[in-house]
């Protein structure tokens, strides 16, 4: 048998699922692999998401897991129009105007112009009918294997999980969403909708928070013009980080920074009407503990917060939260786990704080 570090480098030559079927056959292998670069390699991804780079690995083979360092066609890489795509919200519509495609996709296997051809026979649609109800002339072959070269697996994958990130208001892993449609299968996949998002005011990071010393009034003020005021003595700021902290913790019950301040973690929570999870809810509870209890059975009085809780509980106990999509029991057993690894009740939260009482008792009932 060869030595184990020229195995481990041979490994390198192999996918991740190659090694985890070999593994999984051969239970005497005793070698260190470098998941971490085998990740790297296999799926395009530098960040550990479990417990350790072998579990990672594990779950984004069962993910089915697109690999985000290939190249599409314009040479860059899955990774660079994922990240590219993250604040403009017509990013892939516009990819479709400038590559003069239309938005129909066709099934896995149809992989070139000629079985194209073949697709369209088998059908109920007639060469004809198919360029008037999709725009696509089934005979121009160099412009089917355009279209064909454009609607990659990965493409739809990536186009699919954009709408969800920007919905989230990028504070979640936009790759959370990528693994979770890399499991379902292209076919049904091409035939799913892109979820609709909503447009957040990305401009609420340009602007602070602000405390006018005579009224004691808080109000949402841009940088230029708070400083200014701040000049004139009208006004005070929270600009240390650990103001910002405190006013996190005591305002919405959070205990930990998103993004990489506790300044846009405190913005961004205000931006979205966030609710205080330090409030006591008539049974003698805070929000916070209502929240992972997981307990929303009550005739108490309900509140907007209980009914916010009540929501992120139910969409925490769901499937799998905003993808609406009828998976076997296998796939839902991988997608609970990628949920149990990514989802964050707060950001969940987040969803419905925007909404005014009167929808958020619809959602509710519904």
């Amino acid at each position: 048998m060869l030595p184990k570090d020229v195995l481990a480098e041979i490994f390198l030559y192999f996918t991740v699922e190659e090694i985890s079927i070999l593994f999984t056959v051969n239970t005497q292998f005793n070698i260190d692999v470098n998941w971490k670069k085998l990740i790297q390699m296999g799926f395009g991804i530098n960040k550990r998401y479990c417990d350790t780079w072998k579990d990672t690995a594990k779950l984004l083979v069962q993910s089915n897991m697109i690999n985000l360092s290939k190249k599409w066609i314009n040479g860059k890489t899955y990774n660079d129009i994922l990240f590219g795509s993250s604040k403009d919200s017509n990013y892939f519509s516009n990819l479709r105007i400038q590559y003069e495609v239309k938005e129909y996709y066709f099934p896995e296997h149809v992989r070139n112009s000629k079985i194209a051809i073949k697709f369209i026979k088998n059908s109920d649609l007639t060469a004809d009918s198919f360029r008037i109800f999709h725009g696509l002339d089934i005979y121009d072959e160099k412009y089917i294997e355009h279209h064909l070269s454009f609607y990659t697996r990965e493409y739809i994958v990536l186009d699919h999980a954009h709408s969800q990130f920007l919905y989230t208001f990028n504070f979640i892993d936009p790759i959370t969403y990528v693994i979770c449609y890399s499991v379902i299968p292209y076919n049904k996949l091409r035939n799913m909708s892109s979820w609709e998002y909503f447009n957040l005011n990305v401009e609420i990071l340009d602007k602070i928070r602000i405390t006018y010393i005579s009224t004691g009034h808080e109000v949402l003020c841009r940088n230029n013009e708070a400083a200014i005021l701040m000049n004139q003595g009208k006004i005070q700021t929270y600009n240390n980080e650990d103001m910002y902290r405190e006013k996190v913790k005591n305002d919405y019950g959070i205990h930990r920074m998103y993004e990489d301040s506790w300044r846009k973690t405190f913005l961004f929570f205000s931006g979205m009407k966030m609710i205080n999870l330090n409030k006591i809810w008539v049974d003698g509870r805070t929000y916070s503990e209502l929240l992972y209890s997981g307990d929303i059975e009550s005739d108490e009085e309900v509140t907007r917060e209980f009914i916010i809780i009540s929501l992120a509980i139910i969409d925490m106990k769901s499937n799998l939260c905003k993808i609406n999509y009828e998976a076997t029991p296998k796939q839902q057993k991988i997608l609970n786990k990628i949920k149990s690894v990514f989802v964050d009740p707060i950001l969940i939260i987040t969803n419905y704080t925007l909404l005014s009482s009167e929808d958020l008792s619809d959602l509710l009932e519904i």
